[in-house]
C-alpha cells in the first residue's frame, strides 16, 4: 500500500515523527501492520498529516481506537493521545499506577483521565443489564461525570438513589442517558417529593422546548477560543440558538435550573433559562479545551463562579452545549 502523508510517500517508519513512532508502538502489531502495508503496492491511501494517519491505524487494524496501558490501569483513545506531548506519552508509558508524582497529577488533570479502578462507581446493581450490552467507553465516561456529580451535588439516601435509578431507567436507551436521567430526578427530588407522575409531567412540559432546540453549528476547522466565540456570535446573529448535544443533556441541563416553586410555567423558565445561556456563552472565552479520554470530540470548558459550561465538537463539526452544572454551594 501507497501510504502518502502530507503528499510525501512514506518509505519506512523513521520518517515519521518520534511522536508518531511513540504512538505507533502503543497499537498492538501497529508497526509490524505498517511494515506489511509498505510492502504492498497495489493500493494508495492519502492522509493530511501524520495525527490523521495514527487516528486511523486502529480503528484498521483492531476496529478500535482505544488505548490500553496496563501499568496504569489506564484506557485512552488515540484521539486523545495524539493531542499530548511526546514527553506526556512517554510519562504514561513509564509510570505505573502507585506513582504519586506531580508530573503524573498533572496529566490526569489537564487532560481530564480517569482510571479503570475509578469505574468501579458504576454500580451494576443501579444499572439493568441491557443498557449495558450495547455501552461504549464514551457512554461509561459520561456516566461516570454524571454519577460523580451527582454524589457530590445532591445529598440524598439510598433509597432515594434507587428510586432515581429506577426512574432513569424507565427513560434511557444508553448509559449517558441513564446518567443525565439519573441527575435530573435527583435534581428534582426535593421539591416533587420524587413523585413520578410529577416528573413525567414535567418531562412532557420540557420535552418540546429541549427538541427545538437542537440545531447546531458546523465547524469546518479547529477553533481556538476567539474563533470559538466569533462561531456563536456568527450563529446566533443568524437567528438561532446553540442547541443541546442530546435530548436527556438539554433535559438536564434546563432541569438544574428550575425552579417549582416559582409561579413561573415550566416552558416559560426552560425558555429563560435558554436565553441566558446564550447570553453566556455570546460573552464569554472558553477557558479551556481538551480532547476527551474516549477521543470522541472535543470538550470547550468555561469554568464560571457558579457553574462549569462544556461545549462539545465532534467528529463531524457539530458544535454543541453539552453540559452546564452548577457548582455546589
Amino acid at each position: 500500500m501507497t501510504i502518502l502523508i502530507e503528499q510525501t510517500k512514506l518509505e519506512s517508519v523513521g520518517q515519521l515523527s518520534n511522536k508518531t513512532q511513540t504512538l505507533l508502538s502503543l497499537i498492538p502489531q501497529g508497526e509490524q501492520w505498517l511494515q506489511v502495508m509498505l510492502n504492498d503496492k497495489e493500493h494508495t491511501v492519502s492522509f493530511a498529516s501524520e495525527a490523521a494517519f495514527i487516528e486511523e491505524v486502529g480503528p484498521g487494524l483492531r476496529d478500535t481506537s482505544l488505548i490500553y496501558f496496563p501499568n496504569l490501569n489506564l484506557t485512552v483513545g488515540i484521539q486523545a493521545l495524539s493531542a499530548m506531548s511526546e514527553s506526556e506519552l512517554i510519562l504514561l508509558i513509564r509510570s505505573d499506577a502507585s506513582s504519586n508524582n506531580a508530573a503524573m497529577n498533572k496529566l490526569f488533570s489537564e487532560y481530564r483521565l480517569i482510571n479503570d479502578e475509578a469505574f468501579k462507581v458504576l454500580n451494576p446493581q443501579l444499572i439493568n443489564q441491557p443498557l449495558r450490552w450495547s455501552s461504549t467507553f464514551d457512554e461509561n465516561i459520561q456516566l461516570y461525570q454524571s454519577l460523580s456529580y451527582a454524589d457530590g451535588q445532591f445529598d440524598v439516601s439510598q433509597s432515594v438513589k434507587q428510586e432515581a435509578s429506577e426512574w432513569a431507567q424507565e427513560q434511557a436507551q444508553t448509559l449517558a442517558e441513564f446518567g443525565d436521567y439519573y441527575c435530573l430526578y435527583l435534581a428534582l427530588y426535593n421539591d416533587s417529593d420524587g413523585n413520578a407522575r410529577t416528573l413525567n409531567g414535567i418531562l412532557a412540559q420540557l420535552q418540546p422546548v429541549v427538541l427545538d432546540n437542537l440545531d447546531c453549528p458546523i465547524a469546518t476547522y479547529e477553533l481556538d477560543q476567539k474563533a470559538l466565540q466569533r462561531a456563536i456570535e456568527q450563529w446566533q446573529a443568524e437567528g438561532n440558538t446553540l442547541g443541546f448535544s442530546t435530548l436527556s443533556a438539554g433535559l438536564l441541563n434546563v432541569g438544574l435550573n428550575l425552579n417549582l416553586k416559582s409561579t413561573e410555567s415550566i416552558e416559560s423558565q426552560a425558555e429563560s433559562y435558554i436565553a441566558s445561556i446564550q447570553s453566556v456563552l455570546k460573552n464569554q472565552l472558553a477557558t479551556d479545551s481538551y480532547i476527551n479520554q474516549s477521543g470522541k470530540c472535543r470538550h470547550y470548558e468555561y469554568s464560571l463562579t457558579d457553574r462549569t459550561i462544556l461545549l462539545n465538537l465532534n467528529a463531524i463539526g457539530c458544535l454543541s452545549l453539552f453540559s452546564d452544572r452548577p457548582k455546589a454551594v
